[in-house]
Formats: C-alpha cells, sequence, structure tokens
C-alpha cells in the first residue's frame, strides 16, 4: 500500500494551495498640460480629445507652407470604444508587462523661438476588472523636455519625469501598479527619450507592470481544492485497506 499512499502525499504537498491568477484590466485616458514656451512668439495649442480619440499638442510655426507644426499625440488603451484590444489587460498572470498607451512624435521644419521647451502628460489608468472594479489610480504624471534645435537632422523629446509605482489592494492581495517605460520597439527595449528627423514621424508606446507584492488573505484555488479532497479519500482508503 505504499506504492499507493506516498505517491498521493506527493502530488498533495506539490499543489498550489493560493490562487494569483488574476487579470487586472481597464483605461488610459491622456491628457497635456502646462506648456513651457520657447518664448513670447511661441506658438501652440492643445486638444485633450483622448476619451474617445487622441490628446494632441502642436507647436510652432511652420518655416514652410507646405509644412506644419510639430506634435505629440497620445492614444490610451482603452480610450476609444472601437479600439482593438478595448483596453489594457495584465493578460492573467501578474507581473507581465503589457502596454499602456501609444506616443506619436512629429517633428516639422519651424521659425525659431516659435516652439516648446516642454510640456507635461498627465495620464489617468481606471482598473475596470475583475468586478468588482478597482476605480481609479493616482494620476499619472510624465514631465518631457523638447529640444527644439536649428538643424537639418533631427530632434529629441526626452521624458524627464517618469511617475513612481503606485500600491494598491484587491481582494486581500497588495499589488503595486508600475511604468516600466517607453519602447520603440514594441516593449524590446525601453527608452526615455523619442528622436524623429527633420519632417519625420515616430510611434512608440508606454509599457507598465502589476505587480503583486504579498499580505492580505490567501484565496484557496477551486479547483485545487477539489482535486486535493479528491486525492485525499484516496489516500484514507489506503489506509484503510492496509489496516482492514
Amino acid at each position: 500500500m505504499k506504492k499507493i499512499l506516498f505517491p498521493t502525499l506527493a502530488v498533495i504537498a506539490g499543489l498550489n494551495l493560493t490562487a494569483y491568477a488574476i487579470t487586472f484590466s481597464g483605461t488610459a485616458i491622456g491628457s497635456w498640460n502646462d506648456p513651457n514656451t520657447e518664448s513670447g512668439w511661441s506658438h501652440w495649442n492643445i486638444a485633450n480629445n483622448d476619451h474617445g480619440g487622441v490628446s494632441k499638442v502642436t507647436w510652432g510655426d511652420p518655416a514652410y507652407c507646405f509644412d506644419k507644426p510639430s506634435y505629440l499625440q497620445f492614444d490610451g488603451a482603452g480610450s476609444d470604444s472601437d479600439a482593438l484590444p478595448p483596453s489594457w489587460s495584465s493578460d492573467q498572470y501578474v507581473n507581465n508587462p503589457f502596454l499602456l498607451g501609444s506616443l506619436t512624435y512629429y517633428n516639422g521644419t519651424q521659425w525659431s523661438n516659435t516652439g516648446l521647451e516642454g510640456v507635461d502628460l498627465a495620464m489617468k489608468v481606471s482598473i475596470t476588472g475583475p468586478l468588482p472594479a478597482y476605480g481609479d489610480l493616482p494620476v499619472l504624471e510624465f514631465g518631457m523636455g523638447i529640444n527644439n534645435t536649428i538643424n537639418p537632422n533631427g530632434d529629441t523629446v526626452l521624458f524627464l519625469d517618469v511617475p513612481d509605482p503606485i500600491g494598491f489592494t484587491y481582494g486581500g492581495q497588495n499589488y503595486s501598479f508600475e511604468i516600466l517605460g517607453f519602447s520603440l520597439d514594441n516593449g524590446i527595449n525601453m527608452t526615455r527619450q523619442i528622436y524623429a528627423c527633420e519632417g519625420g514621424t515616430k510611434l512608440g508606446n508606454f509599457y507598465a507592470r502589476i505587480s503583486s507584492t504579498g499580505g492580505g488573505t490567501t484565496v484557496p484555488d477551486n479547483c485545487s481544492t477539489v482535486v486535493l479532497l479528491g486525492l485525499v479519500a484516496i489516500g484514507l482508503g489506503a489506509l484503510k485497506a492496509k489496516f482492514a
């Protein structure tokens, strides 16, 4: 009977009695604010329409009639009703990176001192799933410095401020929401700047991650519990047969 009893106990010992396979999902809505002008001749405009569209800040007086102002454009994950996917998602188990929103930079040719030296991006992140929904996290602030140089090559937008991780509690467990960074190659490498040639456009994505930080009350996995009870019954049956 040992051949029955010992493997049974080994399987029971190997079971994970707690379930952390929570998929968080939600939306991200961006808005531009606090433009830092180059001079009194700076031309700029902000249109915060990310809820259902995109939020866009434009700057600079085009040097040529066929050119257009420089711009930064943010499109948050889940901000559009027809977006695919319709929201950001932690993709089942926590700790996996996920796309939070995209940023487009167009570098227009402009007259000197008509642009911006910097601008802030405020990102409102909401956790809508699983139900019951957690709600809104504190607003994430990104400070961006804009390098408008007089050259035929290109200019750079530098991320000066990256938000600190935010802690929250859901279902008795503690989690951390953190911005991993900005990527131009689908999350393979992270960077803190975006560069575009004169008259060129560059597109990249912000990535985030939700990590479990422990604490709280663990919740048994229903499937594991049923299997465990079945194996215990087998083990007790083996013991009963042995001592009968």
